[in-house]
């Protein structure tokens, strides 16, 4: 070959190269643009609101570096990872490229519209198709009363799986659960926390607005977070995934207890040990994101004794029931009836209610990825991946989802390989087990029961699936009762 050839044919491989590359930068959203995320939905051809906040879930990153339409907007090494988006009103593309401690790089590309948000307060009780509620207007509901019957009328998705029939009429995934709240860290500088000793110091006179940012290494102990923040000045605990609390012997004890605690955030760190993980008791407020919960001896995380208005979000929950297969939940809400006398409110029911549940991962649970229990209303269940490989079926747990609570939502989770069915409702007691939404999930069961299986078929708990559902592997089919 000539040298006048080669050239040619290099030259021709150059061009190719740069139109390959130039379709992966340009080119649609592409096939890793799930883990770029707004509330509950996936950001990827979504229409939203100017200013929304954007969350990234990639399970074992350590940084993300963020481009947006082509500039850069810098470098993210602290779990959450979020952006504010910022942005004229029209058509734009995100970029995000996740590293691990190991190096490996993985590339994360959207398209999307944003759309300008109206300055006018709309009906604090109904959320819009183009506007998030605030964290204030989410939680205006009296925690003294039942959740409200029906959730706000936004039209749900379109797409149909199941035979016929109508969407319900329940707000979409993101409208209900909004975003996380921002740290606020009141303009304090972080307190660096090395080892046990200091952070079981740092804790004990913690005060609004304080960042403590732990270092990597082992504290060992149950540590306890009895100091609250405010609204505008969060006290926050943060750390890297390499940060571990570790509560040892998996037979007693809780490794992190958040007891009285309100408006605290927890981020990044990995819990492990202890018969508990993560426990809140009347901790409202509080944000649990990017965290590595698991390897204890009965469940994972616990929202008890009227705990509200909590968020679990972006967060690995995993090895549980390492005791106690059967109370190996991973994410247990509230307390059953046999137990209100000790959590309840003067005997009645423990009302940790509107808690919300999104975008988390968890596997390699004994009992039911999801636990919640009657007495709890009005919380949000969204975005999670589920997998029932570990389930056990002691004390009755053959389901990825357990739910005997009132007004919940659960929207846009994927599950696979379940005992039973995927997702429960029961009655434990007259009044509880009602009004719940299913919509918009996609079950892979591989086993002989339904995808959804909702208790008194009759309809007399007016619980509703929505036929926008898809369930796979069922034996039995998509649900026990008729979809809407």
């Amino acid at each position: 070959m000539s040298r006048r050839a080669l050239r040619a044919a290099l030259g021709g491989v150059v061009v190719a190269a740069l139109l390959l590359v130039g379709a992966v930068l340009v080119g649609p959203t592409t096939a890793q643009a799930a883990g770029l995320r707004v509330g509950g939905t996936a950001l990827g051809d979504a229409t939203i609101p100017d200013g929304s906040r954007v969350w990234l879930s990639a399970p074992g990153a350590v940084s993300v570096s963020w481009v947006l339409d082509g500039a850069y907007l810098g470098r993210d090494a602290r779990a959450p990872f979020e952006l504010t988006l910022t942005t004229r009103p029209g058509a734009h593309k995100l970029k995000a490229r996740s590293e691990t401690r190991s190096g490996q790089q993985t590339t994360y590309q959207v398209r999307f519209l944003t759309v300008a948000v109206d300055p006018a307060p709309s009906r604090p009780d109904v959320a819009s198709s183009t506007s998030r509620p605030t964290r204030a207007t989410a939680t205006t509901a009296d925690p003294s009363q039942p959740a409200p019957s029906a959730a706000p009328t936004v039209p749900a998705p379109t797409v149909s799986a199941g035979a016929g029939g109508s969407t319900p009429p329940t707000a979409s995934t993101s409208s209900v659960v909004g975003a996380s709240s921002s740290a606020g860290a009141g303009g304090n500088d972080p307190l660096r926390v090395v080892g046990a000793a200091e952070l079981r110091s740092a804790l004990a006179v913690a005060t609004p607005g304080q960042v403590l940012e732990l270092a990597d290494g082992l504290y060992q102990g149950r540590f306890v977070i009895d100091r609250s923040g405010n609204e505008g000045a969060p006290i926050v605990l943060r750390g890297g995934s390499g940060a571990v609390l570790d509560g040892g012997a998996v037979g007693s004890g809780y490794t992190l207890h958040l007891r009285g605690a309100d408006h605290v955030r927890v981020e990044g760190v990995t819990v492990r040990g202890g018969q508990k993980g993560v426990v809140l008791d009347e901790a409202d407020h509080v944000v649990l994101s990017g965290l590595d919960v698991g390897h204890t001896g009965m469940e994972a995380v616990h929202f008890r004794t009227a705990s509200s208005d909590n968020r679990l979000e972006g967060s690995a929950v995993h090895d549980t029931g390492l005791v106690e297969p059967g109370f190996g939940e991973g994410v247990y809400v509230g307390s059953a009836t046999s137990n209100w006398g000790k959590y309840g409110d003067r005997g009645g029911p423990d009302r940790s209610d509107r808690n919300v549940v999104v975008d988390n991962r968890i596997y390699a649970v004994t009992a039911e990825n999801i636990d919640v229990k009657e007495g709890t209303t009005g919380g949000v269940i969204a975005g999670n991946d589920l997998d029932g490989a570990g389930l056990t079926g002691d004390h009755y747990a053959d389901s990825w989802i357990d739910l005997k609570g009132n007004d919940y939502l659960v929207a846009d989770n994927t599950g696979v390989d379940s005992l039973l069915d995927g997702f429960q409702t029961h009655v434990q007691l007259d009044g509880w087990g009602e009004r719940n939404v299913f919509r918009g999930n996609r079950l892979t069961v591989r086993a002989a029961g339904v995808g959804i299986n909702v208790y008194r078929a009759d309809g007399g708990t007016g619980n509703v699936v929505a036929c926008d559902n898809v369930v796979v592997d069922a034996g039995a089919g998509l649900a026990n009762v008729p979809c809407q």
